[in-house]
């Protein structure tokens, strides 16, 4: 409907107040009885505590409450709407319609032209949109990714790895770094401050540059004390390898350092080992790993003891081939499923990071 005022300056000038005429209604017609008001509109909505489709649906976007039903039930055989986390992000894709109905009422609706819901971690999304019939279907897609190198040259001043996490570096990524040089080098013992190391890894991103995850480590290097570590990344039949400078796996039998350390913290002189208990002549800076911090399996091996002992609190024993033992204690807590006779692999977390016992 369109209303239209009409000012009327004819009037007698003795007439201080300016006449209006009544408003005249006119009645123009949309073409097939509907107009789109905007071509489209995309709301990208994260999920909030207490968050559900249905709501989301009718509420944010108000569409009716029959189509967002049509909505759950096309999801129902492919997804689960009630897995969606909260922080996780939809994108929906509307448009306003607007109807004249048979009395010639002016009618205006929300149509729900696309839903996607990315699932990141199987690299897939879900996407629901109307079919030629007007029947709103689901349906799963592989994500496209692109793949993309980043590499970085970080100075240590606090730590390995709070250095690299401040300087951008995944977490992940970094854990990985530890794990790599770790079969070299004892991070609690032979690390200083001033190093530096630098990283080249991939990242996956979609055709917009969304981050989907991250990819292997390439290369590294670091240098400590006057030597050069280094490791590159092969492929072979199939699998991914690791080797050093000169050709030689870059994986050995026992990790140097078997926890994720977070930061550095020691000063030079005397100090009490903090695993096997002992006082040493302290040259360098040791790691201070907050409690919680995941303790790898320095190798693989069968697990020999693992339970709260006497002054080493939270404790664990692992027996390797060649008869080596490692112990690992003062753990605020023992993993779960790590017991006596269990085997594990090296890397594999084996309790966390406390101050159990006499520590």
């Amino acid at each position: 409907l369109l209303y239209i005022f009409f000012k009327n300056t004819s009037i007698e000038k003795a007439n201080e107040e300016n006449n209006i005429l009544p408003p005249l209604k006119i009645v123009v017609p949309y073409p097939n009885n509907s107009i789109n008001i905007d071509d489209y509109e995309i709301l990208k909505y994260n999920i909030k505590q207490g968050d559900n489709l249905s709501n989301i649906l009718t509420k944010e976007i108000k569409i009716s409450n029959s189509d967002a039903y049509s909505v759950l039930m096309a999801l129902k055989n492919i997804y689960n709407v009630s897995q969606l986390k909260v922080g996780q992000t939809i994108e929906i894709k509307y448009r306003v319609i607007i109807n004249q109905n048979e009395k010639g009422e002016i009618e205006e609706k929300v149509l729900l032209e696309e839903l996607k819901i990315e699932l990141t971690e199987k690299e897939e999304e879900i996407i629901v949109d109307l079919n030629k019939d007007n029947i709103y279907q689901a349906r799963k897609n592989k994500i496209s990714l692109n793949k993309n190198y980043l590499k970085y040259k970080v100075k240590i001043t606090d730590s390995l790895y709070n250095d690299g996490i401040a300087a951008g570096i995944p977490a992940g990524i970094m854990v990985d770094f530890i794990k790599f040089f770790s079969f070299d080098i004892d991070f609690q013992w032979d690390l200083r401050g001033g190093v530096e190391f630098d990283i080249l890894f991939e990242i996956y991103s979609t055709d917009d540059g969304k981050k989907i995850k991250d990819g292997n480590i390439i290369f590294a290097h670091l240098e400590n004390q006057g030597r050069i570590y280094d490791i590159y990344r092969y492929n072979i039949n199939g699998g991914t390898y690791y080797f050093n400078s000169n050709g030689q796996s870059a994986q050995k039998s026992l990790l140097k350092t078997p926890i994720n350390g977070a930061r550095i913290s020691s000063n030079f002189g005397f100090r009490k080992h903090p695993i096997l208990g002992y006082n040493k002549l302290h040259s360098g800076k040791d790691f201070a790993a907050p409690t919680g911090t995941p303790i790898f399996a320095a190798g693989s091996g069968t697990v020999v003891k693992a339970q709260f002992w006497s002054s080493f609190g939270n404790y664990v024993r692992i027996k390797h081939v060649g008869g080596y033992e490692t112990e690992y204690a003062h753990a605020s807590k023992i993993a779960s499923g790590i017991r006596p006779g269990v085997k594990v692999k090296q890397g594999q977390v084996i309790a966390y990071v406390g101050t159990t016992g006499r520590s």
